[in-house]
């Protein structure tokens, strides 16, 4: 399965038609099923709260989170679509990520070090922005350089 996270409030906007023509273009390769997860639609509970977080260090995960424990583990691919807003994606997909790439799932650790779990899923990025390609290098420039 195809998975393909959707991190725009509108269906009707353009990253509503990447998101159509993309799953259209991996439908017609018919080699796999697509499923769409709209997060505005059915995962509007994106903060992780110091309880859940606790839980999740104990291996315990609320049940909307099992449920995309399950659809990760199951997809062969995961790709998210999403707009670049404020130099970002929509904070609902920060929300999504934290609550459900958690502890003992997507990692863990040998004392500090980070231990990845999910090295085996292939996972692409398809995101717009409001800039010009030039402006929009010029910034991806800068803030390599500053995090180097």
């Amino acid at each position: 399965m195809h998975y393909i996270i959707y991190m725009h409030p509108s269906k009707d906007s353009f990253n509503g038609q990447v998101l159509q023509t993309f799953e259209q273009a991996l439908k017609q390769r018919g080699n796999e099923e697509v499923y769409v997860k709209h997060l505005y639609e059915s995962f509007t509970d994106v903060v992780l709260s110091d309880t859940e977080y606790e839980d999740t260090l104990n291996g315990v995960y609320a049940e909307d989170v099992q449920r995309e424990h399950q659809m990760l583990q199951a997809a062969k691919t995961i790709t998210l679509i999403f707009p670049i807003w404020w130099g970002s994606f929509p904070a609902i997909g920060k929300g999504y990520l934290d609550r459900v790439l958690s502890y003992g799932f997507a990692f863990e650790l040998e004392n500090e070090t980070p231990i990845p779990k999910m090295n085996n899923k292939p996972l692409g990025l398809i995101y717009t922005t409001g800039s010009p390609e030039t402006e929009w290098n010029k910034a991806e420039k800068k803030s390599f350089r500053r995090n180097c």
